[in-house]
């Protein structure tokens, strides 16, 4: 499944160079072909990005290497890595943390999981509509909130987006997924001391929410 999903952008590109060649295509059909090929061309990088973070991991059988981590500040390197995704459906990034915000956590580990969850929310957030960061700190704990504006989860889908497999759907704009990076969140987490929820209802939008230790524990 992950082999086809890698082969079909590529396989766009190179039916669009093609079609160009051979039947002089005009600008303006070739302006019809390019979103649904950049979608496509985001999907396979970031499943790319994925596999070499979940390879390398297996490989070496990561520990986590936790450090005090500036919330806000990775957040905001998050926003700017996503933010042509974003443009290409208007949808507004939210930056509501407090600079103060920190948790105690893999920081190469910690980003993916930013980076697959705000994806996601941009993914299933239509055109126009809203993604939020926000935070709050109770008993030691941190609890990062990535909300959306857009299509929300059923219970059937919730109750599968964690398991081992790879259950995905399409975005508001068709765009591909396989669940792998959800899979890499919860395991990711799991080596940091942290959880991971959602909660969602159908046509309300979704919130992931993930918990971490504010310090190192004693």
């Amino acid at each position: 499944v992950i082999a086809h999903d890698l082969k079909t952008p590529m396989y766009a590109l190179r039916n669009l160079f093609s079609n160009m060649q051979q039947q002089n295509m005009s600008a303006e059909e070739i302006r019809e072909l390019v979103p649904g090929i950049i979608n496509e061309m985001n999907f396979a990088t970031s499943l790319m990005e994925n596999l070499l973070v979940w390879a390398r991991d297996q490989m070496k059988n990561a520990s986590a290497q936790p450090e005090q981590l500036p919330v806000a500040a990775m957040t905001a390197d998050v926003f700017k890595l996503l933010r042509l995704q974003a443009a290409s459906k208007q949808i507004s990034l939210v930056n509501q943390l407090d600079e103060n915000v920190s948790c105690y956590a893999d920081r190469e580990m910690i980003f993916l999981v930013l980076r697959n969850l705000l994806s996601n929310a941009i993914k299933f957030t239509p055109v126009g509509g809203t993604v939020s960061v926000s935070a709050s700190q109770h008993h030691g704990k941190t609890s990062i909130h990535v909300r959306d504006t857009g299509v929300g989860i059923s219970e059937h889908s919730k109750r599968r987006l964690f398991h081992t497999d790879y259950f995905s759907t399409r975005g508001t704009n068709d765009e591909s997924g396989t669940g792998i990076g959800l899979m890499l969140c919860r395991d990711f987490l799991i080596k940091n001391n942290g959880t991971i929820y959602v909660q969602s209802q159908p046509g309300e939008g979704s919130t992931f929410s993930f918990v971490l230790p504010v310090n190192a524990t004693p």
